[in-house]
């Protein structure tokens, strides 16, 4: 499985890695996976680490159901997404999603974040009040 992900209750954390060649569809049913996880409770931020992942199978004409899911996120009182993607295609097509999430949604400008580097990680999870997940 491409994106496995683990949801500590007690810091409300849904901890996720994603390895290898990920598809739009993987990307799909991992956030519907998430959606329909009834232990995730209201205000729980979700971190994203895509170091692993080689390459990225995903087109802009794949992404719409994400504009669903995203307001099903909003919906379960999401409070944070925050995606860590160190190379150019991962940072490129997440924030190529960002962007698609903010035309709908001005909201998602401050709740999804996309960082390049542990620093950046590091700074977005410290201002979120968030301990840096254990590697």
């Amino acid at each position: 499985m491409p994106i496995t992900y683990r949801y500590d209750k007690d810091t409300n954390i849904v901890q996720t890695r994603a390895n290898g060649l990920v598809s739009t569809r993987d990307m799909l049913n991992y956030v519907t996976s998430v959606i329909e996880d009834v232990r995730i409770k209201e205000g729980f931020v979700e971190i994203i680490d895509f170091q692993n992942v080689r390459d990225l199978m995903v087109s802009y004409s794949e992404l719409t159901p994400f504009l669903d899911a995203w307001q099903d996120y909003v919906r379960m009182g999401c409070r944070a997404v925050v995606i860590y993607a160190p190379n150019d295609l991962g940072f490129g097509t997440f924030r190529m999603l960002k962007s698609f999430l903010v035309i709908t949604d001005e909201a998602a400008e401050d709740l999804f974040m996309v960082v390049r580097s542990k620093e950046g990680l590091d700074q977005t999870l410290s201002k979120l009040q968030i301990s840096p997940p254990v590697a």
